[in-house]
């Protein structure tokens, strides 16, 4: 599978590697610096309803049973229910915690990239600037959510690596035991349905062989998966994710304009100068051709495991898409652009560029790069309009979405001020418009910041007065900005 001899890797190579992994390192610390300047602690939005087992003191698999939507929480909230159950409920740490996750995609996407070509050059550096992009900042930063797409990222890329194991056993039943984790995390439900796919075809291409070792292996993994479904469906309710769902929606060209501003999501700066409806349609055209070139490929290439992969990363991202679009069109085409989606969204991006690479057509090679480069590197280019002091924790934040964590950070730090101050959430809900929460009564704010303030959880650890719920690297433009979010506001 791998025509390089890795006991003897070139040294470019070599270079390469090192290079990749510096960059790595460097994005990561920008995140670090992004949480410490910008992440306040204290719980926000959704985090409201999906943390309902912590506030009722339930064990972990209430944490992974836990819906939030039509999806369930998974192994990310059980570990972020460690996280938080030893720093007493600090979202800053579970913020650390999900920039980490992503630190680990981007590992397992170069180490995909080397395991399907055998190659690693310094052009495969636009795999860490689009994995640890900071535009996913909405799971990270707004509301930390690392089971909604950023670990189902990270898992879906760990099966595509397991699946090209040389051992058969590894192959069929490590992938079928990530995809039963996939199941319950977030929406990498997806992936785990593709891979439960591959593992039917792979059963069925073995059998017409006669290979009864691996038709065995293959029927194990795909008896896994199902149990797997089946264990999910237990209790499971069909929640859509907005009130006025309706399918199939009216007119049906808003599915079209929704997916091209969704895939719009990586395209940095070039966004502010084509016109959003145009590069998304272009973006449009390059999946759906890869896609079907993809299937093709797989259908002629039934026994290839690269070939294989390319369907994982692919089939996952566009029924991610495709699904997104029917759930959420009802909020108009320009909810395609939540900064969610687009952890989601890499693997396509990644699917392109490895069936170009591991084709025989070097242009098709060539324009793939360059295209997963434009993509990957155009957000990068606004830290230069910055003044250097200003670039840990901004690298990669395009003007709009430096804004917008701005907002997040100042707005939650200013409605913990009003609280501190008045002792009445209320207040602060008054004061900053709802912003914490839209529906307070209904999720029971009462009881739960009573549960918080006595057993000193959240904002009320340490000494709330003395402003401990800060980012630990607010500046006096932070304060700033927080008072005047304060000043702004109807009393």
């Amino acid at each position: 599978m791998i025509s390089a001899d890795r006991d003897n890797v070139p040294h470019h190579t070599r270079r390469a590697i090192r290079f990749i992994a510096v960059l790595c390192v460097i994005l990561y610390v920008n995140w670090v610096f992004m949480v410490a300047r910008f992440q306040t602690n204290v719980m926000f939005w959704d985090q409201w309803q999906f943390y309902l087992p912590l506030f009722q003191e339930q064990g972990w698999w209430a944490r992974a049973m836990q819906q939030n939507g039509p999806h369930r929480e998974g192994l990310g909230f059980v570990v972020s229910g460690w996280i938080l159950g030893a720093t007493q409920w600090d979202v800053r740490y579970d913020s650390v915690w999900t920039a980490s996750v992503l630190l680990l995609a981007a590992g397992l996407a170069v180490r995909l990239k080397w395991k399907m070509t055998g190659a690693i050059s310094f052009l495969d550096a636009w795999i860490p600037l689009m994995c640890l992009t900071p535009g996913q900042f909405e799971t990270i930063l707004a509301v930390p959510h690392v089971s909604h797409s950023v670990l189902p990222f990270a898992l879906m890329l760990l099966a595509a690596n397991v699946w090209l194991s040389s051992s058969p056993a590894l192959q069929y039943l490590g992938t079928a035991a990530i995809a039963v984790v996939l199941t319950f995390t977030g929406f990498g439900l997806f992936a785990a349905g593709v891979i439960a796919i591959l593992l039917v075809a792979s059963a069925g291409g073995h059998a017409l062989v006669g290979d009864r070792r691996r038709v065995c292996l293959a029927a194990a993994g795909t008896a896994l998966c199902a149990a797997g479904w089946a264990l999910f469906m237990q209790d499971y309710v069909f929640q859509p994710s907005v009130e006025n769902f309706r399918f199939p929606w009216t007119p049906w060209t808003d599915y079209a304009r929704f997916i091209a501003l969704m895939l719009n999501l990586s395209t940095g700066e070039i966004g502010q100068w084509l016109p959003p409806y145009l590069l998304g349609g272009m973006l449009t055209l390059i999946v759906i051709s890869s896609a079907v070139s993809i299937l093709w490929l797989w259908l002629k290439n039934r026994r290839s495991p690269r070939h294989d992969v390319l369907v994982l990363l692919m089939g996952s991202g566009l029924i991610f898409v495709a699904v997104t679009a029917i759930g959420r069109v009802s909020l108009g085409p320009v909810a395609g652009t939540a900064p969610r989606y687009l952890s989601l969204l890499i693997p396509m991006w990644l699917a392109i560029h490895l069936a170009a690479a591991i084709s025989a057509r070097r242009p098709m090679a060539v324009a793939a790069t360059v295209c997963v480069w434009v993509l990957a590197a155009s957000s990068y280019v606004t830290v230069f309009g910055r003044s250097p002091v200003e670039w840990p924790g901004t690298i990669g934040l395009t003007r709009a979405d430096l804004n917008s964590v701005l907002h997040y950070g100042t707005n939650k730090a200013a409605w913990v001020e009003v609280y501190v101050a008045t002792g009445r959430w209320e207040a602060a809900q008054t004061a900053l418009r709802d912003f914490l929460h839209p529906n307070p009564i209904g999720s029971n704010f009462d009881d739960k910041f009573r549960f918080l303030r006595e057993r000193k959880l959240s904002f009320f650890a340490g000494e709330p007065e003395r402003g401990d719920y800060m980012p630990w690297l607010a500046d006096e433009n932070f304060r700033r900005l927080v008072a005047d979010q304060k000043k702004s506001t109807p009393r």
